[in-house]
């Protein structure tokens, strides 16, 4: 079964999260959600809470094959300072894993130089990117190689569509989407 690490961080964009858990899960992928700290309870940017399963400090990134970032600016931010989780994302890339960054989470693969192709993220985080020359797509996903991108909260579901195919094949995505009347 294919196994997907989605961490939790304080201010996550709600709608993505969980879109993306939901989605993976009726896949049939098994999806562990993290905290970036020993609390497990994380609120959302709109004060909805989550509970993770773990936290980082208690996962085996090699036990995974994939990781997906939500979005949420606050979220993101908590993100790009917890050294913890740029280490596993910097090991499952070197691993050739497959790393999928909806709305403003592609800043962190830009912090990671990870953004070698053409790319989605929410229009206003374009202008932030400190090191890519690549440029952001007005599309609602777009993946190139094993770096799968989104553009945000409306295009969630699509995002964790192209996860699913990734981890899955085109047959459980097509499946899943036909169950979710898309």
């Amino acid at each position: 079964m294919a196994k997907i690490l989605l961490p939790l961080a304080c201010g996550f964009e709600e709608i993505e999260l969980v879109s993306i858990v939901d989605v993976l899960r009726r896949g049939g992928v098994e999806v562990v959600l993290a905290s970036l700290d020993s609390a497990l309870k994380v609120k959302g940017a709109h004060n909805i809470s989550i509970i993770a399963d773990t936290s980082l400090q208690e996962i085996k990134p090699n036990e995974f094959d994939a990781i997906a970032l939500h979005g949420g600016m606050e979220g993101v931010q908590n993100m790009l300072a917890s050294p913890t989780l740029l280490q596993i994302i910097s090991d499952l890339a070197s691993s050739h894993k497959l790393i999928g960054a909806i709305c403003a989470a592609p800043l962190v693969l830009d912090e990671l130089h990870l953004l070698t192709e053409d790319f989605c993220c929410y229009p206003e985080c374009e202008k932030m990117m400190k090191h890519t020359q690549a440029q952001r797509l007005d599309l609602p996903c777009k993946t190139s190689d094993r770096i799968i991108t989104g553009t945000g909260p409306a295009f969630a579901i699509l995002f964790a569509l192209e996860i699913l195919k990734s981890l899955k094949g085109e047959s459980k995505a097509q499946e899943v989407q036909k169950q979710l009347l898309l």
